[in-house]
């Protein structure tokens, strides 16, 4: 996603260059400019933005070409991508998120791997390959859902629609900070900087289980974690409750205090909803 940000910029760039030469940009009375070019663009990249306006949006682009120009140079000598990519914006965010990531894998996640989990994932790995030979109903009841979801899409038009329009959506969610179709309780934004957000949630309530880990920092086990996510995904997902009800996914997953945790859907509490098996 960076560098797809980036080589569209330098895209922009270029035409710009282009149109410098051939002395083509027409005067623009900035008065009559009623969004920025960042703003346009940021439109221009969003994954939800329309096909029939991308045009509009990218004739605007080219009617600031000279303001474009001037930001792109200004951000080269001064070495300030913020120019460009504004941390208000969602392709700004986004940039700022990569790069955080970038800085956290190549700091934190590949060390930790490297001299924590991988060691470990080598000493269970007998464990868990027993585990799945010894108690393989897990998988086998994963294969017959699957089998069955494609039987009733071959035999139902409409189900194959829905199963395309759920692909699209969850393709789209693969670009998006926050996925869309996923419940979150409502907030307030009490304060936002470029790298964090504080908010404050109305109540909601979780289904939470705990991280089984002996060390001092369980949520850091990728084996124990993925346990957990799975023991609550079958809660939820799978219907692996006293009413056999599969529940909608929510955001977001918490983790601390060796605990994982999911939203429940909205109405459903410690009181309404069902038990685990």
């Amino acid at each position: 996603m960076f560098k797809f940000y980036i080589t569209t910029i330098l895209i922009l760039s270029v035409i710009i260059t282009n149109s410098y030469i051939l002395k083509s940009t027409k005067y623009i009375n900035r008065n009559t400019i009623k969004s920025t070019w960042q703003e346009d663009f940021d439109k221009l990249v969003d994954i939800d933005t329309a096909c029939d306006s991308r045009p509009d949006i990218a004739s605007n682009l080219l009617r600031k070409l000279d303001v474009i120009g001037n930001d792109v140079f200004t951000a080269i000598t001064e070495r300030n991508i913020d120019i460009l990519a504004p941390g208000n914006l969602t392709y700004g965010k986004n940039l700022i998120g990569a790069k955080a990531f970038k800085k956290q894998l190549i700091n934190d996640i590949i060390p930790d791997f490297l001299t924590q989990q991988l060691p470990k994932l080598i000493t269970e790995l007998p464990n868990i390959t027993q585990k799945l030979t010894t108690n393989p109903s897990n998988i086998i009841k994963q294969g017959e859902e699957i089998i069955n979801k494609v039987n009733e899409i071959s035999k139902d038009p409409s189900a194959l629609q829905s199963t395309v329009d759920d692909l699209e959506k969850e393709i789209k969610n693969i670009f998006k900070s926050t996925p869309v179709g996923l419940y979150t309780p409502p907030f307030v934004v009490l304060k936002s900087t470029s790298n964090y957000e504080i908010r404050k949630y109305n109540d909601y309530s979780v289904a939470s289980t705990t991280i089984s880990n002996t060390g001092s920092n369980p949520e850091s086990d990728i084996i124990a974690s993925g346990n957990s996510f799975n023991e609550l995904a079958g809660y939820i997902l799978s219907g692996e409750n006293e009413n056999n009800e599969k529940l909608s996914m929510t955001t977001p997953v918490i983790m601390g205090n060796g605990k994982m945790q999911f939203v429940l859907p909205p109405g459903l509490n410690a009181s309404t909803a069902p038990r685990p098996n």
